[in-house]
């Protein structure tokens, strides 16, 4: 590889978390930090969940994981439950503030997306949207991301 593909590829990184907002403090001026936001997703999409399975999907330090769950415990967005076939093993689903919570962050980022693409026309949005699964498929084929 190149010295300029890597500087386009950091370059349209940057510009892409940049169109998103990710570096905001908070996702979409909520209380949630963007890992928050990420943790709700996955937990809804699995309903119950481990911390270890959270490491993998996430790729994030456990330490850091663990402060940002003890957290989100305390604030009422998780429920904890020790596993009945493993008493070491704690499970974690989203709480019924959790869901309601989850629920404005997915449709928000939804309004977002909308926003950002309102303005494409049909074959600019699907040649968008053509690249965009293009990358996700030739780095998870190559198992560089799952």
């Amino acid at each position: 590889m190149t010295k300029t593909m890597i500087d386009q590829i950091r370059s349209f990184n940057r510009f892409y978390t940049n169109v998103l907002g990710l570096f905001d403090k908070h996702l979409h001026s909520s209380t949630h930090t963007f890992l928050e936001a990420r943790i709700m997703y996955e937990m809804n999409q699995y309903k119950r969940i481990t911390s270890g399975e959270l490491i993998n999907i996430l790729n994030v330090d456990k330490g850091y994981l663990s402060r940002v769950l003890k957290r989100m415990s305390k604030s009422g967005l998780i429920n904890r439950i020790t596993s009945e076939q493993d008493g070491r093993c704690i499970i974690l689903e989203l709480s019924k503030r959790g869901i309601n919570e989850f629920s404005k962050l997915n449709e928000e980022s939804n309004l977002q997306i909308e926003s950002i693409t309102e303005t494409l026309e049909g074959d600019d949005l699907n040649t968008m949207v053509l690249h965009m699964n293009a990358i996700k498929s030739i780095l998870t084929k190559k198992k560089i991301l799952v």
